[in-house]
């Protein structure tokens, strides 16, 4: 009898054990998706900046060009992929999750497809690698590699941007 009564004891400890942990981790798991929500909501504003929109929307209406006819338009279009390529290093490091990657994926995309980012892609790359040659200690980097990667893999579930302006 009082064997029976310790078991019994034991399993309610261990079930309310189990319920507290479980608890715990809806928590951790909440919490972990306020964290990614909040991530999203700052980087929609600061995308949002008229600065940014600006440029984004002249690459998205055909009329970026590289190389460039003014020389402010490399800072901003640095300054664009560089938010650009922070959105890849969050996805990258875990911080938001493809789900939400994916509510960037057209104006990603519309970017990083575009004939002149790719041009002026290539020509930063080049000036790395010129550099490197002058100085073999020195890294090679790939511009915004994050933001790359990132766009490597929407584009495998999405493909060509300008196929979805046809439908």
């Amino acid at each position: 009898m009082e064997l029976t009564l310790q078991i019994t004891q034991v399993v309610a400890t261990l079930i309310a054990a189990a319920g507290l942990l479980l608890s715990a981790l809806e928590i951790i798991r909440r919490t972990r998706k306020e964290k990614r929500l909040e991530q999203v909501q700052r980087l929609v504003e600061r995308l949002q900046t008229p600065e940014l929109r600006d440029i984004y929307h002249e690459v998205e209406r055909g009329e970026f060009r590289f190389p460039f006819d003014d020389p402010h338009k490399e800072k901003k279009i640095d300054a664009l992929l560089g938010e650009f390529d922070l959105v890849g290093n969050l996805y990258r490091n875990g911080l938001i999750e493809f789900r939400e990657l994916e509510l960037f994926a057209y104006q990603l995309l519309v970017v990083y497809q575009n004939p002149s980012i790719r041009k002026y892609l290539r020509a930063v790359q080049d000036t790395l690698e010129a550099s490197r040659q002058t100085n073999p200690g020195s890294r090679l980097i790939r511009p915004v590699a994050a933001y790359q990667d990132a766009c490597e893999e929407l584009e495998k579930k999405y493909g060509e941007v300008q196929a979805w302006r046809r439908h």
